[in-house]
């Protein structure tokens, strides 16, 4: 099973994007997204979200769970839209 950091890296690469590019469109330094993607960092779920979304992808597509396991993000999007 490949780490969110290497998720992070081939979703970003297979949109054909840079580090930098993915930083701007999350708001963060492209150094960040090195870090995430090296798994030097782990990005909190809030930014997690912004990766996935600027990716096209879902948060499990980013930790590598099949769309027929569970959703450990089951709900996260009602919380977070609870505070926004």
């Amino acid at each position: 099973m490949a780490s969110i950091g290497m998720n992070i890296r081939t979703f970003r690469r297979k949109k054909g994007w840079s580090q930098s590019q993915l930083g701007e469109a999350i708001h963060l330094d492209f150094r960040r997204v090195s870090l995430f993607e090296t798994d030097r960092s782990t990005p909190t779920a809030d930014v997690l979200l912004l990766i996935a979304e600027a990716l096209d992808v879902t948060p499990n597509d980013l930790y590598g769970i099949a769309d027929d396991e569970s959703d450990i993000f089951l709900g996260c999007n009602a919380i977070q839209k609870a505070y926004i």
